[in-house]
């Protein structure tokens, strides 16, 4: 016979096993995963009682959490083809500070951030060394070229 245990919260007798219980993420004194001492059902109920007295709040985490999943999603991936056009458009040298790029660490820059407005589209687009794509970060080539007469 299978070892039983009662939930803490609603004192019902039920199967210790993962399907009932779940584990707590820690080992007991034998090494084996230890079970939680509240039954699944009544974590879950838990829960939606929680999210439904902080409706407001959960509703707003969740619109971050998919925000940030659609801007996972919608991601720019630069196609190879773009890429060697830019090569050769740029002869191999990076458009900021024109040092030769090394073909295994091409960095894609967009010439105006898309936070500021500006388009995946290849005219936007640049090929860059590291050091000047992360000195960069979110600015325009404008700004850019300001704060490195001002850094300087």
């Amino acid at each position: 016979m299978s070892e039983t245990r009662v939930c803490n919260v609603c004192g019902v007798e039920k199967p210790l096993t993962r399907e009932f219980y779940g584990h707590n993420g820690y080992k007991n004194k034998d090494g084996v995963n230890a079970f939680r001492r509240t039954c699944r059902e009544c974590i879950k109920a838990r829960n939606r009682a929680k999210r439904l007295a902080n409706l407001g709040e959960w509703r707003a985490r969740e619109l971050v959490r998919s925000q940030r999943y659609q801007a996972k999603k919608d991601r720019f991936i630069p196609s190879t083809e773009l890429i060697s056009g830019l090569w050769h458009e740029q002869e191999g040298r990076c458009y900021l500070c024109t040092a030769p790029l090394d073909r295994n660490k091409i960095n894609v820059d967009h010439k105006t951030p898309v936070s500021q407005g500006g388009s995946n589209d290849e005219e936007n687009l640049g090929l860059t060394c590291a050091t000047c794509n992360k000195e960069k970060h979110g600015k325009s080539v404008e700004q850019y070229r300001q704060w490195q007469r001002e850094s300087a």
